[in-house]
């Protein structure tokens, strides 16, 4: 038997090894699902009072670029519409999600009071902005959103469980 027979049989025998491959393979179906299929998020601010309160569980559906071979699941970013609710990354700081309400797409004029260096939302941007306006930091603070930092469209409310049900 070869070094390389023996260096094999010796990995496929160790408990270890096997725990990390099974962590490995939990991750990569994880990771699939929450890209194609949809994605659970908790709701930490109080920016889309009264639609959405700060600890709420929403799930929401991936957006992507329409590219042929994307999956079947999921909201193309041609699709995102004014009035939708979406999960993006903050502008401001990556590090965190927000969950905000389109409402101005590429094209469509910025309010007066909000324009900085754009009069229209640019291309591949969106404006957003919470229900809150009191409470919400969102395009009037930021500006324009790209949309490569979208993450999901919101569809439905998972918790608590008296309030779920899918948004309109």
């Amino acid at each position: 038997m070869g070094w390389v027979s023996l260096a094999l049989n010796s990995l496929r025998n160790n408990p270890n090894i096997r725990r990390f491959g099974k962590a490995g393979l939990v991750f990569c179906i994880y990771y699939e699902f929450t890209n194609s299929v949809a994605d659970i998020y908790l709701l930490a601010e109080r920016s889309m009072e009264p639609t959405l309160s700060g600890g709420q569980i929403v799930l929401s559906e991936p957006i992507h670029s329409s590219w042929p071979l994307n999956s079947y699941f999921g909201v193309d970013f041609d699709q995102i519409k004014v009035g939708d609710i979406i999960v993006a990354k903050n502008p401001s700081d990556p590090q965190q999600n927000i969950c905000k309400r389109v409402t101005g797409l590429e094209g469509d004029r910025i309010p007066l009071e909000y324009r900085q260096s754009y009069r229209f939302v640019p291309p591949g941007q969106i404006w957003v902005e919470g229900d809150n306006s009191t409470e919400s930091r969102d395009s009037r603070n930021y500006g324009p959103v790209p949309l490569g930092l979208v993450r999901g469209r919101v569809v439905a409310r998972l918790w608590p469980v008296k309030e779920c049900g899918l948004l309109e």
